[in-house]
């Protein structure tokens, strides 16, 4: 059983990387949270990398978020 929850915990972090690597943010967040999911009680290194990959994840879409406002702001403001 734990062998199994290990391949997929690896599975997940993959397929994680890959949507982080493109660029979609959302689906990175989600398979680091299955694999957080899957290893929330276990103290090992797919444990640590999820909770690694949800920060990096939460991280850059506040960044992508702050950025978009800040360039519709700006767009708003009709500076002379």
């Amino acid at each position: 059983m734990e062998e199994n929850k290990d391949k997929l915990a690896q599975v997940y972090l993959t397929v994680g990387s890959i949507y982080g690597e493109i660029g979609d943010n959302e689906k990175f967040l989600e398979y680091s949270e299955k694999v957080y999911d899957i290893k929330k009680n276990d103290s090992d290194e797919y444990m640590m990398d999820s909770l690694f990959n949800i920060i990096k994840s939460y991280i850059t879409i506040y960044s992508n978020c702050v950025i978009k406002f800040k360039n519709k702001i700006t767009s708003t403001i009709d500076i002379p």
